[in-house]
């Protein structure tokens, strides 16, 4: 096993000290190809896909989820700019920028337990965002926003990946419509720090959101895509998705079977997997060894 992993990707150690904060060894990649058992291909075909996909997966460490944030934030100050030139490009546009941000809310997409809570910790950290301003989504009301929010400023959610877009849809449905019904004026801003083209696209479509995010993972990045990097021959391309589809929809059920919405990401987080990925590489289920963990929604 450990000359197939050197023969087919050497790379990858490399990756994982470098770009990954080593959180994968050798032993624990030698144990996740072991769930592969020849099941819809023949085993050392499997193996080698599961290689292939490995080497296509997108991890962000701690220190590039920290960069993200501040990479954000400093697109919400060229939009700003990109609104009023004259004004935010005068002799006191620092002064301005600074006033304007310090103004406005900040809050997350989600519940106190997910993983956009804990990434606004990070946010606060590296855009120096004090504790005033952070509001709990569970207590944002029109009312609140009216008590906190400064004129001409913006209400901001945070959120790490945006996949399909469901979840900012029903966020948006359940508590932004109404703020934004009772404060037709205020801007209300989706940061996310990754997101992928199709959910981007519904949120601009179906809410008044201004969405915000530095890292647009496009067509090409679903791996089972006609235009997939990972599998550019076709005929590769449909072997992995059987053996893909067929390992996950048992471990997940037939809703997660290419990730969450049909997703077919491979994305990682230094503080979780979203679902949108394939399940073979966090599910925890019938005994099947995960590459990266998953921390569960609890409700």
């Amino acid at each position: 096993m450990r000359t197939l992993i050197q023969r087919r990707c050497p790379d990858i150690m490399e990756r994982n000290k470098y770009l990954w904060e080593d959180c994968l060894s050798e032993k624990k990649i030698i144990m996740w190809l072991e769930n592969f058992k020849g099941e819809f291909s023949d085993e050392s075909t499997e193996k080698e896909i599961a290689l292939d996909l490995l080497r296509h997966f997108l991890y962000y460490s701690e220190d590039e989820i920290r960069h993200l944030c501040k990479t954000t934030l400093s697109m919400l100050k060229h939009e700003k700019i990109r609104e009023d030139p004259p004004r935010y490009l005068g002799g006191k546009s620092r002064l301005l920028l600074s006033g304007y941000l310090q103004g406005c809310i900040y809050s997350y997409i989600g519940y106190l337990s997910e993983s956009s809570s804990h990434l606004l910790y990070h946010f606060r950290q590296e855009c120096n965002i004090p504790i005033s301003q952070i509001i709990e989504p569970e207590i944002l009301s029109p009312k609140k926003v009216k008590e906190c929010l400064s004129e001409n400023c913006a209400l901001i959610f945070l959120d790490d990946f945006c996949g399909t877009g469901q979840t900012g849809l029903k966020f948006w449905k359940s508590r932004a419509k109404k703020i934004q019904k009772d404060h037709p004026n205020t801007k209300i801003y989706y940061f996310a720090l990754v997101a992928m083209q199709m959910g981007t696209s519904r949120i601009a479509n179906r809410t008044e959101f201004k969405m915000i995010s530095p890292v647009i993972l496009k067509e090409e990045q679903r791996v089972f895509s006609d235009l997939s990097r990972a599998f550019p021959d076709r005929k590769k391309r449909e072997i992995a998705k059987k053996m893909c589809g067929g390992y996950s929809e048992r471990l997940e059920g037939k809703d997660y079977k290419y990730g969450f919405g049909n997703s077919q990401v491979l994305v990682g987080f230094h503080h979780n997997i979203p679902d949108n990925t394939l399940p073979i590489f966090w599910s925890d289920s019938q005994d099947w060894e995960p590459l990266f963990r998953r921390k569960r929604k609890r409700f």
